[in-house]
């Protein structure tokens, strides 16, 4: 429930007490028709349109206040949708920096590994040539980086694929969070 402001709270007492004097006026208890005379009545009529008007326009500014009190909450909600949409977009920004330093180390990583592939191809090119048990453990080691440095571009492009799913979750986000921004704001 939304607290109400000191003006707020004023207009609501002004108006059950009003509404409780037009209660007192009205009730057949006090108003005799042997005490009253035509000027009482003409009075009696001149006040009571009076407490009318007066309850009139208590009720408009307090349903002008209600409005008021609905469009301030409405203005918060844009802020916060807007502040939301500025942090979402630089996350955005720093995942796509961090698929953009992830590719690049990855095109480093596969560099390496056709470095390791040539040499593995040249080994195997002298290996006719050479059968000792030394070219066999060079061969072995050669391979065995190839595998790790395989693995290592795996890992990248799993890592590619997880930052791009989490651009693109934030993104649908963003897209919600624009269109009830747009929406309220009428653009």
């Amino acid at each position: 429930m939304v607290e109400m402001s000191s003006e707020g709270r004023f207009l609501k007492r002004s108006l059950v007490i009003v509404a409780l004097a037009t209660a007192a006026c009205f009730s057949p208890g006090l108003v005799s028709a042997q005490n009253v005379g035509e000027s009482d009545v003409e009075t009696s009529g001149r006040e009571m349109t009076a407490l009318s008007s007066s309850i009139d326009r208590l009720t408009r500014v307090l349903e002008a206040q209600t409005k008021d009190r609905e469009q301030d909450m409405l203005y918060e909600k844009l802020n916060l949708a807007i502040a939301y949409l500025n942090f979402r977009s630089r996350r955005i920004e720093a995942l796509e920096q961090d698929v953009q330093s992830t590719r690049n180390a990855k095109a480093q990583i596969e560099s390496t590994l056709n470095i390791w592939l040539q040499r593995q191809e040249e080994m195997l090119d002298t290996e006719d040539l050479i059968t000792d048990e030394e070219a066999r453990q060079r061969s072995e080691e050669i391979r065995m980086r190839i595998d790790l440095v395989k693995q290592r571009v795996s890992l990248f492009d799993e890592e590619i694929v997880k930052l791009e799913n989490k651009i693109y979750e934030l993104q649908g986000q963003i897209d919600s969070v624009e269109e009830f921004v747009q929406k309220n704001l009428a653009l």
